[in-house]
């Protein structure tokens, strides 16, 4: 074949149309082609090989994907790139014929794994050859941008507030008009005693002049911000996220229900824990495999504790409420939100304590194609919305003295259950330890860092103190959507210094010198070893030990600077389970040169695969 390109990957823009990908480079087996995509934000994410097709042309070949469903959305990306294993059966016998085909494709294996792993390294950080920068200055100039961030905030601080201040000072025509509509709105809405026809248009009178004063506050701003950018800049990265400044947010949500998708078998797995409406828990023992036949789009899954099996039913034989629906049939299933169990027909009658539902999927033919939503700490049944025990989030309180964000953090206890009646709308879900509600009207407003809602009879908007957890839509009652907040993670930067300073030496290789070497000497490699230099005096036989190398991961690697002090001396490499030299080339020490030699060792090696780089200077 010969290799006669040198990249290794494809980069290919989706169009929302094509499924069918090519790519230009050569590849041993289909296996070794592996695709990722890659969203307009940059989150990339990577493909299972049952998720693809690929197929080998002589240039290279195609990669058809998805294999079912929508193409791949306008402006994203595929990328297709080449992963050769690292491993060969190739294993030449002395007085055997040597085939010149064979050899061609071992020789064309490592080609191919040299390419990638230049690629690879074209993505790392590195210095020049000739740099002799010390990574400690980097280290002391972040400590000290790090040691001066709350002076620079402080300087922020100030800053904005002056230029804050000159803003007012040039808004005060504006303001007073919005403060006189504000009062106007909150006049109007004091005097209403019922929720007639016009109490809709009231309420949104009352949010067009708050969100007109809110624009003019953000003018103002904006003004600010662009005159304190540089400091403020500094200031946000240095501060710590806490509960004085995020709010109205989900902060936890349990990932009780584990669910395996394989070859198109979905399955339960030991130890997820699902819930009945009544709060009751039941942590499930076994992999149980989920039961599914024909081919269904948003089919609902539940667990049944009568008999510890997962069913299956599609998403119209769904129901909640606190009647029973009318001419059920086998596996319909509601919630019966009065005794708050959820019940299945067996065909002849009702049978209770079934879980709420695990999750919603699709399956064709028999098999499951793809799991569209797992009910982890919220869910829907029918027309019910429900959140499950151990979510936690902030409910917005208003301020502290120093103006910083007053929040209430809870903690759901209990199963909460909102169950509509028949309208057909989007609406927020909202709720607290121990209330859910879907209002017809909820927003948080930023100025008092408050949650509002209409009251239960519809009358009016009230404080709430609850957390705008989900956006549901309805169609006559029945829920046909929930999308529940993403959870707010913040990270506290101390955690994770020593990963980022490590990430930031990465190109940097820590260094360890046995002292001078003659006749026989033992080099035992440890984890830590990244490269070994041996200062050679004398001839001198090195025998290489792995027995204290622990494996974290597959693959252990360490470079050697043979170099000598009294000229060119013998030098033998030796390995008690036998070495595997690239290209069978080994090290020619002879011109008394500084060498460089790389072993490599699988976990699972009986011996260990070396390579010859050379000495400096031919």
């Amino acid at each position: 074949m010969g290799i006669n390109v040198t990249h290794v990957k494809d980069t290919l823009l989706a169009d929302g149309v094509n499924k069918v990908f090519p790519f230009t480079f050569p590849v041993m087996d289909k296996a070794d082609v592996k695709c990722l995509y890659v969203l307009p934000s940059g989150e990339e994410t990577d493909l299972l090989a049952t998720e693809y097709e690929v197929k080998l042309t002589e240039t290279g070949g195609e990669v058809t994907y998805p294999l079912t469903g929508d193409a791949l959305a306008e402006g994203c990306k595929l990328v297709i790139y080449r992963e050769t294993p690292r491993t060969t059966d190739y294993n030449p016998q002395n007085t055997t014929t040597f085939d010149a085909e064979t050899i061609s494709k071992e020789i064309e294996r490592l080609t191919m794994e040299n390419q990638e792993q230049d690629e690879k390294l074209s993505r790392a950080v590195s210095t020049g050859m000739g740099s002799e920068a010390d990574p400690k200055e980097y280290l002391n100039e972040i400590n000290r941008l790090l040691s001066n961030a709350s002076e620079m905030q402080d300087a922020a601080v100030e800053t904005s507030e002056k230029t804050l201040a000159e803003a007012e000072k040039q808004k005060n025509a504006a303001a007073a008009s919005a403060a006189a509509a504000a009062a106007s709105a909150k006049s109007a809405a004091d005097t209403v005693n019922g929720f007639d026809a016009h109490a809709a248009d009231k309420t949104t009178a009352f949010n067009n002049n708050a969100a007109s004063k809110q624009a003019l506050v953000d003018a103002s701003a904006s003004a600010a911000a662009a005159s304190a950018q540089e400091a403020a800049n500094s200031a946000v990265a240095a501060r710590p996220l806490s509960a004085k400044n995020i709010t109205n947010c989900i902060t936890a949500i349990p990932q009780d229900i584990k669910l395996e998708l394989v070859d198109g078998v979905m399955t339960l797995k030991a130890g997820s824990k699902v819930y009945k409406a009544n709060g009751e828990s039941i942590t499930i023992s076994g992999d149980l495999v989920v039961a599914q036949g024909g081919t269904n789009t948003g089919a609902f899954a539940f667990y049944r504790s009568d008999n510890s099996t997962v069913y299956t039913v599609i998403a119209s034989q769904t129901f909640s409420g606190t009647t029973a629906p009318a001419n059920p049939v086998t596996t319909t299933t509601w919630l019966d939100t009065g005794a708050k169990d959820v019940k299945v027909y067996d065909g002849t009658q009702w049978v209770g304590g079934v879980s709420l539902p695990l999750c919603i999927f699709d399956n064709q033919d028999g098999k499951v194609t793809a799991v569209t939503q797992v009910f982890n700490g919220m869910g829907y049944i029918g027309n019910s919305v429900y959140a499950l025990p151990g979510v936690k989030g902030l409910v917005p309180n208003g301020f502290n003295a120093d103006g910083s964000l007053n929040n209430a953090e809870f903690e759901v206890a209990n199963v909460l259950i909102s169950t509509n009646t028949g309208s057909t709308d989007k609406r927020n879900i909202v709720f607290n330890n121990g209330w859910m509600g879907h209002p017809r009207q909820s927003y948080y407003n930023i100025e008092d860092n408050r949650n509002y809602r209409t009251n239960d009879d519809e009358t009016g908007i009230i404080i709430t103190a609850t957390i705008i957890a989900a956006a549901v839509e309805y169609v006559k009652g029945r829920v046909t959507s929930l999308t529940p907040k993403t959870v707010f993670h913040a990270v506290d930067y101390n955690d994770y210094a020593a990963d980022i300073q490590k990430c930031k030496l990465i190109a940097y290789d820590a260094s360890r010198n046995p002292g001078s070497l003659s006749g026989s000497y033992t080099l035992v490699l440890q984890d830590n070893d990244e490269r070994v230099s041996l200062k050679v005096a004398d001839n001198v036989t090195i025998n290489i030990d792995t027995s204290r190398l622990t494996f974290p991961e597959e693959w252990y690697t360490v470079i050697f600077e043979v170099y000598f002090t009294n000229g060119a001396k013998t030098v033998n490499l030796s390995y008690a389970g036998g070495i595997r030299w690239v290209n069978g080339l080994t090290p020619d020490f002879t011109n008394g040169r500084s060498h460089l030699v790389a072993l490599t060792k699988h976990r699972s090696w009986g011996d260990v695969g070396m390579s010859d780089a050379g000495s400096f200077g031919g």
